[in-house]
Parts: C-alpha cells; structure tokens; sequence
C-alpha cells in the first residue's frame, strides 16, 4: 500500500513538473500580432499604456467603425474613454463596458456587446506582454465570431522584454497564464 502511494505521488508530482514546464517554456516565446482586416469592432482591453493609441491608429485606417472599451470609466479624465475622444474618435463610436474585472470578465462582456449589435468580427488589441492569454481567452469563448489579435507596444514605443519592468510583466503574465489554463478565472472572477 505504501508503495503504491509513493508511486501516485511521484506521478502526480511529474505530471505537474512537466505541466509547469511547458508552461515556463511556452512563456518566453511571444504571441505575434495578426495583420487585422476590415472588422465589426476595434476591442480595447484597458490595463496598459499604448493600447488606446494603438487602437485609434488601426480606427483611423478605417479598419472597424466601432471600439469597444473594456472596461471604461466616462466619468475620469484620465480613462481611456477620454483619451480616445481625444485622440479624435466621436463619442457616438464608443461603446463600454465598465464593470469587467480580468481578461475574461472582458472576453464575456464584449461577446454580450457584439452580440447585442450584431457584431461578428473584431480586433482585440491589448499590451504585447497579454496578448497570449487574452488570444486564449477570447479564442475559448468566442462563439460564431472571429478576431484578430494586435498587440500594443507602450506609449514610447517599446516591446514588453525592452522594458524596465520586463521581469515584472513576464512573472505576472506566467502566473496568469498557470491560473487561467487551469481554469482558475472562472472561480476568482465569478
């Protein structure tokens, strides 16, 4: 009996090593960007700096007549509602979301949005370092529609790994990325 115990210990205990493994490994190679396409939406994540001026960019070549913000708070001057009108995109363009928490919080809310504007196809557009786990999330729950993922360098025109933060942003993505593929978000989130 205790032998067969140790066993299922020490399989148990390859299992995750391996698991954890592969995802160490799948976190050091970077999620590339899509060449996006005419689309229904531009999809902002809110979190990090370069992604609402990224997303205005890809706006004004004409490539979706929407963006939705996710999540957005119209009322601060600061928030990314504001920067777009800003930057020159008419209120009236706007759509948001203000109460998503995480990535699938965003995933979920901008599926019911599109769906209440019947809105099949959409540019995700997020921080170059979250581009890989909101691919995964959105790609999980997207239902009938399609996206193209476009990740954005910060205000000055960095890559993630050129940042002084990069060690912070990789640890913070790995352990994210361990949660979601367990499933985690759906218990911390909901």
């Amino acid at each position: 009996m205790m032998k067969t115990t140790k066993q299922a210990a020490l399989i148990i205990l390859t299992l995750l090593t391996l698991f954890l493994s592969f995802v160490l490994v799948e976190s050091l190679q970077t999620t590339k960007s899509d060449v996006p396409i005419k689309s229904d939406v531009i999809v902002v994540l809110n979190g990090g700096s370069g992604r609402i001026e990224k997303a205005v960019e890809i706006y004004k070549q004409g490539l979706a007549s929407y963006i939705i913000l996710s999540p957005a708070d119209i009322t601060k001057p600061d928030d990314i509602y504001q920067q777009a009108i800003r930057l020159g995109v008419p209120a009236d363009r706007l759509l948001v979301d203000s109460v998503a928490t995480s990535t699938y919080k965003n995933s979920t809310i901008v599926n019911g949005l599109m769906d209440r504007h019947h809105m099949r196809s959409g540019i995700v557009v997020t921080s170059d370092y979250h581009l890989k786990r909101a691919k995964e999330i959105f790609e999980r729950y997207k239902g009938n529609k399609y996206f193209f993922y476009v990740g954005a360098p910060d205000t000055k025109g960095r890559s993630w790994y050129e940042r002084p933060d990069a060690l912070n942003l990789w640890q913070s993505e790995l352990k994210k990325n361990i949660g979601y593929r367990l499933g985690l978000f759906r218990w911390i989130d909901e």
